[in-house]
């Protein structure tokens, strides 16, 4: 009787440690899955495509506004190491709070305008928006935080000096 309860004691405990290396495989810390970056100026944008699920980075660049990316160039590898700081800034400046639209019709015009768009592993998504020189406090550790994980200007710009 002993030998069973030890075979089902070791059944369980298997079927409790694949369902975590299953779980983990398809999420991340904060859930965050994918994380996509647009760029626009003057009506052209580059796309950024940040999966850290599938740990790598892809980019669509010089599209017109008004077309759909369809193809995206592999760019690198994302280790877990870099991943796992990418995490650790985006919880220490709150990137995941930034407000969905940055965007005052009375500051100065600039040509540059940014979406980002995380996606979570339960299917939903978060959206924020910036243009006429309007950034999150945090947008230059972020842009850092991008520039770390990638090796790319995801961000494309600092905010300008006032």
């Amino acid at each position: 009787m002993k030998r069973f309860k030890v075979y089902g004691f070791f059944i369980i405990l298997l079927g409790t440690i694949l369902s975590i290396i299953v779980t983990g495989c398809r999420s991340t810390e904060n859930g965050i899955t994918v994380i996509v970056v647009r760029n626009n100026y003057h009506g052209y944008y580059s796309e950024h495509k940040v999966d850290l699920v599938a740990k790598e980075y892809l980019r669509a660049v010089s599209i017109r506004a008004e077309d759909d990316v369809e193809e995206y160039t592999y760019k690198s590898e994302l280790t877990d190491k870099k991943i796992a700081a990418f995490h650790r800034a985006v919880k220490k400046y709150g990137m995941l709070s930034w407000d969905e639209e940055y965007v005052s019709p009375t500051g100065s015009f600039h040509s540059y305008s940014w979406t980002i768009i995380i996606h979570y592993s339960d299917s939903t998504e978060k959206r924020s928006f910036g243009a006429y020189d309007n950034y999150p406090d945090s947008w230059d550790d972020m842009y850092e935080a991008f520039f770390e994980l990638t090796g790319d200007f995801v961000l494309t710009e600092k905010r300008p000096k006032s």
